[in-house]
């Protein structure tokens, strides 16, 4: 049986801490593994000085702290923009991102796959092949530098669903990208995440845990909202999955909610720190 366990992703923390600080606050809590949610200023790539892009991931090493992923939200870039900077822009950010995770041996870069016009949205054709052109760019960076670059479901982009997620991998026609499936992102377009987290199995490398309400889209502590973990939990298990489990809530008090829901999880199947 697989064993699934639970990681942290930084995001409730972007304007409470920087990122060492915070990736060792999270230490102190007990977890092992992390996601950092990649915003100024509390981590961007460009940003670091050299002894800061040399030192820090030495000192999370030697305290037995490891970064699973890197996570930009789908803000202030686009790789399926009508602007040909903004694709440009774009592929700039993540090339950076794919570098200083060569760098601090961070295995997964997650982006946002791009936004269109919801009242005249872009021909789909135009947006795959936008889409195309940027992953073969970023994975081949990705990859030479033992990079893999996941792609995320999200609600507001043009490949919102696990089946659209799907149809746009085997476009790109790469077995060097993976997915990460967001439980909280699924039902608000619709999808039910235990049948959403089967289509996209064979590509899976992460997930993303939080709470919400299936008519409304948050990212909640686990317990506030309507998602069946403990089913989720089951199908993780039926096909196999050994990956990370980030959990990824946003809450204006991290400290008590990542107690909270890191119990509730625990109860639902997921493994306890040790074990």
């Amino acid at each position: 049986m697989s064993v699934l366990t639970l990681g942290a992703n930084t995001f409730s923390y972007v304007y409470k801490r920087g990122v060492l600080d915070t990736l060792q606050h999270l230490g102190s809590m007990g977890y092992r593994e992390f996601e950092i949610l990649v915003t100024q200023p509390h981590f961007w790539a460009t940003d670091f000085t050299a002894n800061e892009r040399r030192d820090i991931p030495i000192k999370l090493a030697d305290q037995g702290l490891h970064v699973t992923s890197v996570n930009i939200p789908g803000i202030d870039n686009n790789i399926v923009s009508g602007t040909r900077e903004m694709r440009e822009f774009t592929i700039k950010v993540l090339s950076d991102l794919v570098d200083i995770c060569g760098d601090w041996k961070i295995p997964y870069c997650i982006f946002v796959p791009g936004r269109t016009i919801p009242l005249f949205p872009i021909p789909k054709e135009q947006l795959m092949e936008w889409f195309i052109e940027g992953m073969i760019t970023l994975a081949n960076r990705a990859s030479n530098q033992g990079v893999t670059m996941l792609i995320e479901n999200v609600p507001n982009t043009w490949i919102p669903r696990a089946e659209n997620v799907m149809e746009a991998l085997n476009a790109v026609g790469r077995d060097d990208i993976g997915v990460i499936y967001d439980v909280a992102n699924a039902p608000f377009t619709g999808e039910n995440p235990c049948e959403g987290v089967r289509i996209v199995k064979d590509w899976l490398k992460l997930v993303h845990l939080s709470d919400t309400h299936k008519n409304t889209w948050r990212h909640d502590p686990i317990g506030m909202g309507d998602v069946a973990f403990s089913d989720f939990n089951q199908v993780l298990k039926e096909i196999g999955y050994d990956g990370i489990s980030m959990l990824e809530i946003i809450t204006d008090d991290p400290d008590f909610h990542f107690r909270d829901s890191h119990k509730k999880l625990v109860q639902m199947g997921w493994s306890n720190f040790g074990s």
